[in-house]
């Protein structure tokens, strides 16, 4: 009887299936970056665009808040000495 040897391909291949699971993560991770670099340019400054805005009228909203104090003190003020 002759005995023949025989070729074990699975090694082979789970090592190709294995490639291809790391290309598609290399793929995934580059998008995830591009992603991150496009928040990072375009989306973070319209935020701070945004918050300077929100800051600018807070501010406004101060300054009208002490002159109504101002008012109420010094009519009491004047209604006292009248």
């Amino acid at each position: 009887m002759i005995r023949t040897r025989k070729n074990h391909r699975a090694p082979t291949v789970e090592a190709t299936d294995m490639e291809v699971i790391v290309q598609e993560n290399t793929t995934s991770i580059k998008l995830i970056q591009q992603d991150i670099k496009s928040i990072k340019n375009n989306h973070l400054r319209h935020i701070e665009i945004d918050m300077a805005k929100i800051d600018k009228k807070v501010d406004r909203i101060d300054l009208r808040l002490w002159a109504i104090l101002i008012m109420v003190a010094a009519s009491a003020m004047a209604n006292y000495y009248i």
